[in-house]
């Protein structure tokens, strides 16, 4: 490539990465959200109930499992609540099957999440599995006017 192309190449490509970041000086500061990382751990929820075995729970009344799910989002917001990102940081003793280990409060908050999305999965295997299409594979509405 001639000398010229190059040059003019190398100062398009300067202006192509310096130019958003010259508009986003214009832009004022957005305020940030007091607690991001724990507002999104707030927004969702999950149900646990390990006290019961499934074929039991399988046999329950309708009324009966909704009262448990809804008891069941109940704890997780009021756990939840307790989280500020300011403490994600620091470490909590955690004990299971008598094991004792310490690790982050965040660390506790992505297993959450992490384990809501394993949950997601196996229900969406399972709807697959009996000819029902997952609610995240469903088409999803257009917005008004389109």
């Amino acid at each position: 490539m001639p000398t010229g192309v190059l040059m003019r190449l190398y100062h398009f490509a300067t202006l192509a990465l310096l130019a958003p970041i010259g508009l986003a000086a214009q832009q004022p500061p957005a305020a940030p959200a007091a607690n991001p990382v724990t507002t999104a751990f707030r927004t969702r929820i999950a149900a646990e109930d390990t006290t019961t075995a499934d074929s039991v729970k399988a046999t329950w009344p309708k009324a009966k499992l909704v009262t448990r799910l809804k008891e069941s989002f109940a704890f997780c917001d009021q756990a939840i609540a307790q989280l500020d990102d300011a403490k994600l940081g620091e470490q909590v003793t955690i004990t299971f099957g008598g094991n004792s280990r310490t690790v982050a409060r965040a660390g506790m908050a992505l297993g959450h999440a992490i384990d809501l999305a394993d949950h997601y999965s196996q229900l969406a295997n399972y709807m697959r599995l009996n000819n029902i299409l997952p609610p995240t594979a469903l088409p999803r509405p257009r917005p008004a006017g389109s």
